[in-house]
């Protein structure tokens, strides 16, 4: 055999080996492991803890006792009345506990000496099972009267039982249970009675119920659960007496099946973080208890929500409101929410609409009023109206409405039969008008299509934007007089009237002459134009508010008008011709809407031209329409075009022209420093984009008297470019905006907000100071 074999030979016996060892240890230990489980037993089998009725614990020199009553365990021995223990834990860690047997010998029990530990449990009036606990060493015996014999045990059972007997735990004053609870009274200088209906809170008001706060009322309860006792003072009468609870401070009466009343008086004698207390009874205990939190006990109780009621679980609702009524029932069987017989004559319903009534009728808060007169209600108040909701399940809520006139705009609510008055927030009287307009669809100028081909605004100003659609490009036109919403409408319909060339086949510059009432032809600003027609392309109200327009909408004559012409419904006949239908939406714009975070409403309040109801806009719609559409672009012309700068500042004058290699000559006047320092405005200068149109026909440089009086600057700057008109911008500050100025161009109507520091630097570069 060769060496090499003789190595492999070697090597496959020496693995084989090391196999066959760890099997064989693998085994024994695995046979060890059963075997010591298989040596372990449970030390009382027969031992039942739902079975136990008394329970003693000694521990050293101490001896606790508990007695299991229908409300649980209750302690006995006199030692034991001032803390409680896990009783069904230790009882349960006892009943499954695994021992191994050491010795068979009773007589060896003798020498373990004297117990750490001893339990004994009663299960009825027969003998107690006594077990007992020992340690001589490290390892922990067990014995137990059952059972002769000596076993040993884990060491953890004497860590847990210390850790349980020795760790003091106050009891509670009282079994209370939150849950059953029916009603508790608190009674401290004013008296609160809480009662619960189908699992709610209410605060009795008189004869009648009104809604609680639920964190309120969670707080009572966790504050009435949590008291625990830390000493015992006395029994009987004379200690009730002596402790000062024949006039309590606090009396809290509770049914939570059985009706129990606590008494809390003042400061306990033996610590200052408790108070003195007793629960009512043949023989009543003076204990001391943890302080409560004060705020837990007096409330306030009631809840700011008018209803308790959440919106999917009304069945009907009833809004009267001097001779109209707004009365709404739930049919899901036949399209849900209806008007009833009672009602107004409008019979259809919008079910969106009257989800959303019905989610802010649930959710009104009130303002209930204080001590302070201003705060109270008018002497003189006149029934108005009144509000009913029948729930699902459960008796109807019923509100009566006050005001001091007819036409008086602050509401006060009283619960039918109640005493408290509530004052209505102004964002949601609206909703108690009892106005079937509420209802109505907020999908406005319905399908406004793929295509918007005019679009037409006025606003207050004289200067009407008429922005329509030719071959898929927009153009901004500018109409100038006193044009009223209507004769904007009809130029827009007919404005190739007013192009003469364009009807002569003259070229394209010659198309864009306009005559009047067309002033200028520009190309509109694409953001704030596309911003405007992704909000008129879906109009949907925010919600109704008033059936005509009053003062405080804002629709008089600063209102401003959108109307846009759309086409929609195409369709492709058999001759491959398109065919669509056309229509037109006009808006009228008012005045915003105070904003509510808790509806989210903001916006302004709007109308169709043609329909007086009012309702609140979207509020990017409204910031769209009052946003000028004019281009920012004021200068079109770059550096490189202009011949020459004329900048004039009262009757100063400064000329700036071109150097023959194409740059800016330096006026004399001007410092080279300074000349430096302020180029930057020329780059600024042309092309000029403004940071924003700010309106039309406003805020004109020359302006007199008073006006121009006003003014903190007035700087007219002259740009020349050969072959070409002047070009005149008036840069102005009237103090209205610390951090920018306004520049009107000559010729165009449009004022432009632009930059302080170039006009700063035009300033500088000039030479004024």
């Amino acid at each position: 055999m060769s060496r090499g074999a003789l190595l492999t030979v070697v090597v496959v016996l020496v693995l084989g080996a090391a196999v066959a060892g760890l099997f064989l240890w693998e085994r024994t230990r695995s046979d060890s492991s059963s075997e010591s489980e298989a040596r372990t037993e449970r030390l009382l089998i027969g031992l039942n803890p739902q079975t136990v009725r008394r329970v003693r614990f000694s521990h050293g020199d101490r001896t606790m006792e508990f007695k299991r009553e229908p409300s649980g365990w209750e302690p006995v021995t006199a030692s034991s009345q001032s803390i409680t223990v896990r009783v069904d834990v230790l009882l349960q860690r006892i009943a499954t506990l695994r021992v191994r047997l050491v010795t068979g010998a009773k007589s060896r029990r003798r020498k373990l000496g004297r117990p750490l530990v001893e339990l004994k449990v009663w299960r009825g009036q027969a003998r107690p099972i006594i077990v007992r606990l020992y340690r001589p060493g490290r390892i922990l015996m067990i014995t137990t009267s059952d059972r002769p014999g000596i076993y040993q045990t884990d060491p953890k059972l004497l860590t847990d039982l210390r850790r349980e007997l020795q760790q003091p735990r106050l009891p509670p004053i009282w079994p209370l249970k939150p849950l059953q609870l029916a009603s508790v009274e608190v009674q401290t200088q004013t008296s609160v009675t809480l009662v619960r209906r189908k699992g709610r809170w209410f605060l009795e008001d008189s004869a009648a119920l009104a809604p609680a706060d639920s964190t309120a009322v969670g707080r009572l309860l966790r504050a009435l659960e949590s008291l625990r006792v830390t000493h015992r003072l006395g029994q009987g009468a004379a200690a009730v007496t002596k402790h000062g609870l024949d006039k309590p401070r606090v009396t809290v009466r509770v049914d939570d099946g059985s009706k129990r009343t606590l008494r809390l008086g003042g400061p306990c004698p033996r610590s200052k973080d408790s108070v003195v207390a007793t629960v009512g009874g043949k023989v009543p205990a003076v204990v001391c208890v943890t302080n409560p939190e004060p705020r837990s006990l007096t409330g306030p109780f009631v809840s700011a929500r008018l209803f308790s009621l959440a919106a999917d679980e009304i069945k009907a609702i009833r809004v009267t409101r001097g001779k109209r009524i707004l009365a709404l029932e739930n049919h899901p069987g036949s399209g849900g929410w209806k008007m009833s017989a009672r009602s107004s004559s409008q019979r259809v319903v919008d079910q969106l609409a009257a989800a959303s009534f019905l989610t802010d009728m649930a959710q009104i808060t009130g303002q209930t009023p204080g001590n302070q007169a201003s705060q109270l209600p008018p002497d003189k108040l006149r029934r108005v109206g009144s509000v009913a909701m029948t729930p699902l399940v459960g008796s109807e809520e019923s509100l009566d409405l006050f005001a001091a006139s007819r036409k008086e705009q602050t509401l006060w609510v009283r619960r039918v039969g109640g005493a408290r008055w509530i004052r209505i927030r102004p964002t949601d009287t609206r909703l108690l008008t009892a106005d079937p307009v509420l209802l109505r669809s907020r999908n406005l100028c319905s399908e406004p299509g793929k295509r918007i081909l005019r679009l037409t605004k006025t606003q207050p100003g004289r200067v009407t934007e008429l922005v329509q659609n030719q071959r898929g490009i927009w153009q901004l036109v500018l109409l100038t007089g006193k044009m009223s919403f209507n004769k904007a409408t009809r130029v827009g319909a007919k404005l190739e009237q007013y192009r003469p060339a364009a009807r002569q086949g003259a070229t394209t510059a010659q198309a864009m002459v306009w005559k009047r009432p067309v002033l200028l032809v520009s190309n509109p600003d694409r953001v704030h134009l596309s911003t405007l027609l992704h909000h008129i392309k879906a109009i949907r109200a925010q919600a109704f508010v008033a059936s005509r327009a009053r003062e405080v909408h804002g629709l008089g004559p600063n209102r401003i008008r959108l109307s846009f012409f759309y086409q929609h419904s195409c369709k492709t006949d058999a001759g491959g011709k398109k065919q669509c239908q056309h229509a037109r939406c006009n808006l009228e714009l008012g005045s915003p809407r105070p904003g509510s975070q808790r509806q989210n409403i903001g916006g302004c309040y709007a109308r169709q031209a043609d329909d007086p109801a009012v309702f609140v806009a979207n509020a990017g719609l409204c910031r769209a329409a009052r946003t000028p559409l004019a281009n920012r672009r004021a200068i079109r012309e770059n550096m490189l075009q202009l011949t020459s700068i004329t900048l004039r500042k009262g009757r100063k004058t400064r000329r700036l022209v071109r150097a023959p290699n194409g740059g800016w000559k330096r006026p004399p006047e001007v410092s080279a420093v300074a000349w430096e320092s302020a180029a930057g405005a020329l780059l600024q200068l042309a092309p000029l984009t403004a940071q924003a149109v700010d309106g039309y026909g406003r805020g004109r440089a020359r302006g007199r008297g008073k006006e121009r009086k006003n003014y903190k600057l007035e700087l007219t700057v002259v740009l020349t470019v050969s072959a070409l008109p002047a070009m005149q911008l008036d840069f102005f500050d009237d103090g209205s905006d610390s951090k920018h100025r306004w520049m009107v161009r000559k010729g165009l109507p449009m004022r432009y907000k632009v930059s302080k520091r170039m006009v700063r630097g035009l300033e500088q570069l000039a030479g004024f100071k």
